[in-house]
């Protein structure tokens, strides 16, 4: 048995990414014997929390500000690990990094030797990307230093796609450190269902945000408005890009800003395709979204923009189609998985089960026993 700290910004019963990866960690950390305790923003009487009086930014905050509530709440969450019991072993997940900067701080001198990162974004390379900072700039070379600092001092790096770990490996951090647990679904809920809308519905869930090509979905919905009545669009979620769908009134679509967690299953398994479409950065191009292994989940086919990891794994396991973010590439893609429609469904019944939590947390687990 291990006493452990997993540091974690959000955690559940929130149901973003960060919280639902973390609590199948954590279940499977628990149900082998190992103390966990969890440094995050909420409240659950589920497990040992140690919890932030300080809020976490949100998405609607500005990036001065996000930037302050993040420098404020490391500054907590520091001292908050500075003056608990040392642990046998510290998890820290990143983002949010100016966060996890902190963490890392208090990790080292609680217990230098026992740190695993869990890095699911590329910081600072998400800022260079958004503009916020040149990489040549002094706070850009800092940040990119400290990035390495913290590879180089984790015991173990753990990331959520092939490409990201190239890009961590290249930070001269050592092949053996990392390895990749992706995220996947859960597959006590994300289920096939026979009941289908009457329409062939196509869906897009997740955040509507900066690196969402939102503006080539709402093209691809005006397309099939104009063109067949037949084909209806389901979009879920909210986010910077949100006004471009909730300001249209297109016929064929419907949109919904929220649907929590434990109803999500339910509302995308009745659509007949799920769709991702990412801008042509480089960090879209190493992602594998949350919304791919749901869609794997619910047992509809997939179709991928960019061309991208996320987009090989699809075109590999036969679950749908990757293209290039043009309109045509993807209308066409659509066209051709609605016309050999039995041809996915077969593969994802065949090979879906292999991508859930459950089977990744058995590989988290397995990096932490034999530390």
């Amino acid at each position: 048995m291990k006493n452990i700290a997993y540091i974690t910004a959000d955690f559940l019963p929130s149901s973003n990414a960060i919280s639902v990866r973390s609590g199948f960690f954590i279940d499977r950390l628990i149900e082998e014997k190992n103390n966990v305790v969890i440094f995050t923003s909420v409240k659950n009487d589920k497990y040992k929390i140690i919890k932030n009086n300080l809020n976490l930014p949100t998405n609607k905050d500005r990036y001065l500000s996000r930037l302050l509530k993040e420098f404020f709440y490391g500054i907590e969450l520091f001292f908050r690990i500075l003056l608990h019991k040392r642990m046998d072993l510290y998890i820290l997940t990143s983002p949010p990094f100016f966060i996890i900067i902190f963490t890392f701080m208090a990790a080292r001198i609680k217990n230098k030797k026992n740190i695993i990162l869990d890095v699911r974004d590329l910081y600072p390379d998400v800022f260079f990307e958004n503009k916020l900072l040149k990489r040549t700039s002094l706070l850009g070379r800092v940040l990119n230093k400290i990035e390495s600092y913290m590879y180089k001092n984790s015991i173990k790096i753990i990331t959520v796609t092939e490409g990201l770990k190239l890009k961590i490996i290249e930070r001269e951090t050592p092949l053996h450190k990392v390895t990749v647990v992706k995220n996947g679904f859960d597959k006590n809920i994300f289920q096939p269902s026979n009941v289908k809308y009457d329409n062939f519905t196509i869906v897009f869930h997740g955040t509507l945000g900066r690196f969402q090509n939102i503006e080539i979905l709402v093209k691809v919905i005006e397309f099939f408005n104009a063109t067949d009545s037949a084909v209806r669009f389901l979009i879920i979620g909210k986010g910077s890009k949100d006004f471009l769908v909730k300001n249209n009134s297109f016929a064929n679509l419907e949109y919904v800003d929220f649907v929590s967690y434990k109803d999500m299953p339910k509302k995308i398994s009745k659509c007949h395709l799920g769709v991702s479409f990412r801008t042509d950065d480089e960090l879209s191009k190493l992602s594998l979204p949350v919304k791919i292994f749901e869609y794997i989940g619910v047992g509809i086919p997939i179709v991928v923009a960019p061309l991208s990891e996320a987009g090989k794994l699809v075109e590999e396991e036969k679950f749908g189609i990757e293209c290039s973010n043009n309109l045509e590439n993807i209308i066409k893609s659509i066209q051709t998985i609605r016309d050999n429609y039995q041809i996915y469904l077969d593969c994802l019944a065949k090979r879906g089960k292999n991508f859930s939590r459950q089977h990744e947390a058995k590989k988290f687990n397995e990096i932490i026993k034999y530390l």
